[in-house]
């Protein structure tokens, strides 16, 4: 009988730096790969399984591991829309930004001619 190892992720809040995201996302795509190829054996086993019991606790352990893949798999899409979300702020945050110079004054430098 195969005993799969339990494969956690940690679902904390990430920095705001898309580095971190991109880290994060591919620490979870490995923990997929790898529940993947112990799904893959799983199968193997259960056909070669002979009693039941032994077929019904590999089933089992396959649907605990598609469930884990399916939960990593939401995480990956929550830190992209983290990460899509951020660049999107930048993006707003950097356009918006006054422009300084002699024609557009800014609150330090404005000139009050009504002396």
């Amino acid at each position: 009988m195969t005993s799969i190892s339990a494969v956690t992720s940690s679902s904390g809040s990430s920095a705001s730096s898309g580095t971190s995201n991109e880290q994060q996302i591919a620490r979870l795509n490995q923990q997929i790969k790898t529940l993947t190829q112990q799904n893959k054996s799983l199968t193997s086993s259960l056909e070669k399984a002979t009693t039941d019991e032994e077929k019904a606790s590999i089933q089992e352990q396959q649907q605990l591991i598609q469930a884990q893949i399916q939960a990593l798999q939401a995480q990956i899409a929550r830190l992209q829309n983290e990460s899509s979300e951020s660049k999107q702020q930048q993006a707003a945050s950097t356009s918006t930004a006054q422009e300084e110079g002699v024609n557009k004054p800014t609150e330090e430098n404005k000139i009050n001619i009504y002396v």
